[in-house]
């Protein structure tokens, strides 16, 4: 479709429901009024998701209304100039063959979606594709003496804030495939309070309490 000699054909839709414009009011209601007629004559508008699981995706695109005031917002002066919004804030895509609906919202700068228009399409088509994540292998941590660490540990470990630090006991909880420790920490003493913590905790800062730990300590002091 074409207004005034530009082809709309595969643009995004911005062009003609842009998030924020400084267009003028004639141009704006220009672009409405040839849509309105596109419809009249039994057109529709479509538009084919060009990324992501859904691209592919051709959808017809749900329009409240072909009037000015009811698409866009009073305009308001700006930094950059006059300016009129967009209202809608959820646009939605319908298919010949589905209840379904796509919904694609605006962002505070542009369509949360890359998409083009469409304005001969036959039919619509739904497409949606997940790809499998790539297997991480799990990253294998040690504790400062080199004790592999696992799920259900008692371990010792330093916690604190700059010049207020002190020794914690506690258990290790979950560790991620990148290497996040969490660890629930015991109240052991008064001001203590129970919480899982995992910022700034280090494989290397812990010490797994088992039977061998102080014959460790021993060894490491020998060693130096």
């Amino acid at each position: 479709m074409k207004i005034y000699g530009k082809d709309y054909e595969g643009q995004s839709p911005s062009w003609i429901f842009p998030r924020t414009t400084t267009l003028s009011d004639g141009d704006l209601r220009s672009n409405l009024n040839a849509l309105k007629k596109h419809y009249e004559a039994g057109g529709k508008l479509y538009v084919e998701i060009t990324t992501g699981a859904r691209k592919g995706t051709i959808g017809e695109l749900i329009i409240p209304s072909f009037e000015l005031d009811d698409v866009f917002t009073p305009r308001a002066k700006t930094g950059m100039g006059e300016r009129r919004s967009c209202k809608v804030k959820t646009w939605q895509l319908k298919f010949d063959d589905r209840k379904t609906t796509v919904n694609i919202g605006v962002s505070r700068y542009d369509y949360d979606w890359k998409g083009v228009l469409r304005f001969g399409a036959a039919a619509t088509t739904w497409v949606y594709e997940t790809k499998e994540r790539p297997k991480v292998e799990p990253i294998k941590l040690k504790d400062h003496f080199g004790v592999k660490l696992e799920v259900g540990q008692v371990v010792l470990f330093l916690h604190g804030k700059a010049n207020d630090y002190e020794n914690r006991f506690g258990k290790v909880k979950r560790i991620s495939d990148k290497g996040t420790i969490w660890i629930e920490a015991f109240r052991t003493r008064e001001h203590h309070k129970a919480e899982e913590l995992h910022n700034g905790i280090f494989a290397r800062d812990l010490f797994v309490l088992d039977g061998d730990l102080r014959d460790k300590a021993m060894k490491a002091r020998l060693s130096l």
